[in-house]
């Protein structure tokens, strides 16, 4: 579904109802509570996992050894490998997607699974992985399910066990529960689970984690995160596309920006400026998709009241979908966030605008990428104008 600005309509209700809403895995976007996306909520729940996760570190130094480490078998040994990157986050689980060719390379007869989440399934289906498990959240009410999961990565007798995560606990964990004897990651919180450990790891930028364990591993891999996207999401990309009226008569999509308005809690870009930014990209006659997600309704709404004609809110959908909206954008607008993770995989020029400095160390690094800190409409306007080709820009 496609709603155009700027017509004094309201936000039709399929904006909700859309099913395979791309920031929350498959959920129907109408089962989702509002109170979920409330930033006082999500930093309650930071604040209360690291409670937890203190009080689990206390206990787990007194009752689980740190084990011996051993050394990794030769390339020829292992038949089945194992990523673990069980987050629920878009952007992590792109972080880790070059790990797969990593590990494919370090060991070329094995077969390579992956431990992700039923919310972010849909990337590693989309990159050269084997073999996809999937955890959920669920689980905490329904422990069988975890039990289940348990059980198949033991039929599964993966020999190697990659902690995918940057020394993530459940990573480490699960290494440990799937029976694979030798267990691989860099120092953190999963330390107690590994015998093979990689040392600490503080790289200056996100991308260069994966390659750097890459080479630790004896191996090599991109400095980017990875997909491979699929004929039917660019099928459902090209239904935007014409509803969006940016599909010409002999197939080719019209030049236009594309941009991602959301962002988890402090790195959020504020309302006014998206509005005042998607009204003068307009005014301009510079096509505009306005990509949402669950948490950027109220923001939809205040755009579809306010935007000039030309710019087009896309409800969520299939996060392949998103990734081929964004490959063919002639410039992405956007947050740091998954969808700007998203975007670098797709092959797509990114515009960031970040709120704080230290927020480079996350954003794209290509060489027509750039990043903006604490830029005004004004300024982000400029910067686009700057970067589109001179007919588009006039």
């Amino acid at each position: 579904m496609v709603l155009e600005l700027g017509r004094n309509r309201a936000l039709r209700s399929g904006l909700a109802r859309r099913n395979g809403g791309w920031l929350a895995g498959t959920t129907p976007m109408g089962k989702n509570n509002p109170l979920l996306h409330a930033p006082w909520v999500q930093r309650l729940g930071k604040f209360s996992g690291r409670l937890g996760r203190q009080i689990s570190d206390f206990l787990l130094d007194r009752i689980f050894p740190i084990p011996s480490p051993v050394a990794l078998p030769e390339p020829e040994v292992p038949r089945k490998v194992l990523l673990l990157r069980p987050n629920f986050r878009i952007g992590n689980a792109l972080l880790a997607t070059p790990l797969i060719d990593a590990l494919k390379r370090r060991f070329p007869r094995a077969e390579v699974g992956v431990l992700t989440t039923d919310a972010t399934q849909v990337i590693f289906e989309r990159t050269a992985a084997d073999r996809i498990h999937t955890t959920t959240r669920r689980s905490v009410g329904r422990p069988w399910l975890a039990v289940a999961l348990w059980r198949e990565l033991r039929r599964e007798g993966y020999e190697v066990a990659l902690e995918g995560g940057m020394g993530s606990f459940s990573g480490g964990l699960w290494a440990w529960l799937c029976g694979a004897p030798i267990r691989v990651g860099v120092d953190g919180r999963n330390r107690r689970f590994l015998n093979v450990p990689l040392g600490e790891l503080h790289p200056k930028h996100a991308y260069d984690w994966s390659l750097e364990v890459a080479r630790r591993i004896g191996s090599d891999c991109a400095d980017h995160p990875i997909i491979e996207l699929r004929t039917e999401d660019h099928a459902e990309a090209r239904n935007v596309w014409r509803e969006a009226d940016l599909l010409r008569e002999d197939g080719q999509v019209r030049p236009h920006i594309a941009a991602f308005v959301g962002g988890h809690l402090d790195k959020r870009w504020g309302n006014a400026n998206w509005v005042e930014l998607i009204q003068a990209l307009a005014a301009r006659d510079l096509p505009v998709l306005v990509l949402v997600g669950p948490e950027e309704i109220g923001l939809a709404r205040e755009l579809a009241r306010t935007a000039s004609t030309g710019a087009f809110v896309v409800a969520p959908g299939p996060l392949g979908r998103l990734g081929a909206l964004l490959r063919e954008a002639e410039l992405v607008v956007s947050t740091d966030s998954g969808p700007m993770h998203l975007a670098v995989a797709a092959g797509a020029t990114l515009l960031t605008l970040v709120t704080a400095e230290t927020s480079r160390r996350y954003t794209p690094r290509g060489p027509n990428d750039a990043t903006l800190v604490h830029p005004s409409a004004a300024t982000v306007l400029q910067e686009i104008l700057t970067r589109l080709p001179p007919h588009l820009s006039r």
